[in-house]
Formats: C-alpha cells, sequence, structure tokens
C-alpha cells in the first residue's frame, strides 16, 4: 500500500512535470516547471496525511478534524509552501516561481485523485482481507 502510494505521488508529479516542461522555451519556465512539480508534490504529500491515518477506515471515519496538533502542522506546513511561492525573499531562498490559479487548479486535481484512489486501494484491501480472513 506505501509503495503504489509513492508510486502514485511519483507519477502525479511528473506528469505535472512534464505537461508543464515542453512549454519552456526559456531557462525561467523550466524552473516555474520544476517548481511546479515541488509543490504539487509536497502538498499531495500533506492531503496524504488523512488517508494515512487509518488503513481499517476511511479517511473521513477517523474524525477528520479531531488531531489539532496535525491540522495545525499541515496548515503551517502548507502556509511556509505558499509563502515559499509568493514571499519574494523566501522564493529566491527555495528558487521558486510564482504559481498561477491554473497551476493550483492542477495541483488541486491531482490531489483529489490522488486521495480518490487511494481510499478505493484501501477499500479493495479491506474486501480482500475480509474474503481471505473469512
Amino acid at each position: 500500500s506505501m509503495s503504489i502510494a509513492g508510486l502514485t505521488l511519483l507519477l502525479y508529479a511528473l506528469a505535472i512535470y512534464v505537461e508543464d516542461y515542453p512549454k519552456a522555451t526559456k531557462l525561467s519556465q523550466a524552473n516555474r516547471a520544476r517548481g511546479l512539480a515541488f509543490v504539487a508534490l509536497a502538498s499531495m504529500q500533506l492531503a496524504h496525511t488523512f488517508v494515512a491515518r487509518s488503513l481499517k477506515g476511511t479517511m473521513f471515519s477517523r474524525h477528520l478534524w479531531s488531531n489539532r496538533w496535525l491540522l495545525a502542522a499541515i496548515a503551517l506546513s502548507m502556509a511556509l509552501l505558499v509563502a515559499g511561492c509568493y514571499i519574494p525573499g523566501l522564493r529566491g531562498v527555495i528558487q521558486q516561481y510564482p504559481l498561477r490559479a491554473f497551476d493550483w487548479a492542477k495541483i488541486a486535481i491531482v490531489t483529489v485523485v490522488h486521495l480518490a484512489l487511494m481510499e478505493l486501494l484501501k477499500l479493495i484491501l479491506r474486501q480482500f482481507k475480509r474474503k481471505r480472513h473469512g
């Protein structure tokens, strides 16, 4: 399950990079594609935290908002990620470029797809386990 999750995260980030990279006619555009893939991967990892909380139930059956420390850590991580895209001093440190609204939409779509696929995988594994131990 973890290897499938890691593989899908890699494939989504790679797909975003490959989709954006051919449009790069300058080094700055190539760096933008790299930055987009980085932010996508980081965002998906943060969202994946909710899926990974339980292998037995869905991410919604574990009281999604019950762990305030986890929510605070995710919110802070996401805020730092966004700040790294838009605050000039931080952008230089992590060599990140501002993302467009369309970029954030792509990130949101792949994140939702990833969460749905991981929940489907958990459901399939639970069904397989029930039939096996039956």
